[in-house]
């Protein structure tokens, strides 16, 4: 009887052993990894949404602003600083201070615009970093229209310049959504004397050339408009009762770019601008 006894405890352990031995293995880690293998799955982009109307933030109160200024050479020539313009604000706000980078390149267009922001370009052989590469409160964007497309005709022309200004800011919007766009409209082309010292012209053509680019500079503040942009109007300000440039305000050695009178006028109107709509407050 004994002997059945420890027989049978034996049989019972053996039988255990083996029922531990099939009992699945668990290791701490991740989970064990099936043969089946599973897709990754890739979130879908977010679609880039049309730029419509624009809000315009308000910036936050601080000590020091870094403005930029992008536009063709009617812009470059209020010099790298805006020395008048800076000095108004400071004159107003006496803890405010101005950063002021002038990324207005001579001869560019606005069709460059896209560029300009996201990439190194060469404009007039000079090289200029993308201007999403430093951080700034406050870009001031030109209108670029005495340099119009009129390798693309007049219709086509301004429809490529809406479509960069769109882009423009579609891209200024979602990169740097807390800086401030104001638009700016450069004083006005002379009719009658457009281009006189520097390029040879029948009256006709020198009226030609004025309206091409009172059409860009026209269309900078209607695009303004419609889409609700911060704008700086100089343009209307510097007409006479034809609609030609005040001679004043125009450089009399080629008769192009602003004179200091018209550089002084900019100036003057930006800094009003900022006053006015308490940017700094």
């Amino acid at each position: 009887m004994r002997r059945y006894t420890v027989l049978t405890i034996v049989i019972v352990s053996l039988a255990a052993v083996v029922l531990l031995l099939r009992q699945p293995r668990t290791y701490p880690g991740p989970s064990v990894q099936t043969d089946i293998p599973v897709p990754s799955v890739t979130p879908a982009p977010k679609p880039e949404l049309p730029f419509v109307l624009y809000t315009a933030p308000k910036l936050p109160k601080k000590h020091d602003y870094t403005v930029v200024f992008l536009g063709d050479s009617m812009t470059a020539a209020l010099g790298p600083y805006t020395d008048l313009f800076r000095k108004d604000i400071e004159d107003k706000y006496l803890d405010v201070g101005l950063i002021v980078r002038n990324e207005s390149a001579p001869a560019s267009n606005v069709a460059s615009l896209q560029d300009r922001l996201l990439s190194k370009s060469t404009e007039s052989g000079a090289l200029y970093d993308a201007v999403l590469s430093k951080s700034f409160d406050i870009i001031v964007i030109e209108s670029f229209g005495y340099n119009p497309l009129s390798y693309l005709g007049t219709t086509e022309g301004i429809d490529k310049a809406n479509e960069s200004l769109k882009t423009a800011m579609r891209i200024l919007v979602r990169e740097r959504p807390n800086s401030l766009i104001v638009f700016l409209a450069t004083i006005a082309p002379s009719h009658t004397m457009y281009g006189v010292g520097e390029v040879k012209l029948t009256p006709a053509q020198r009226n030609e050339w004025a309206t091409e680019r009172d059409l860009y500079i026209e269309n900078h503040i209607k695009f303004a408009k419609d889409h609700n942009i911060p704008l700086v109007d100089v343009y209307h300000l510097t007409k006479d009762r034809n609609g030609s440039g005040l001679l004043k305000y125009i450089e009399p050695q080629y008769h192009i770019h602003p004179s200091q009178l018209g550089v002084n006028l900019i100036e003057d109107q930006l800094a009003n601008y900022f006053i006015q709509a308490k940017v700094f407050e």
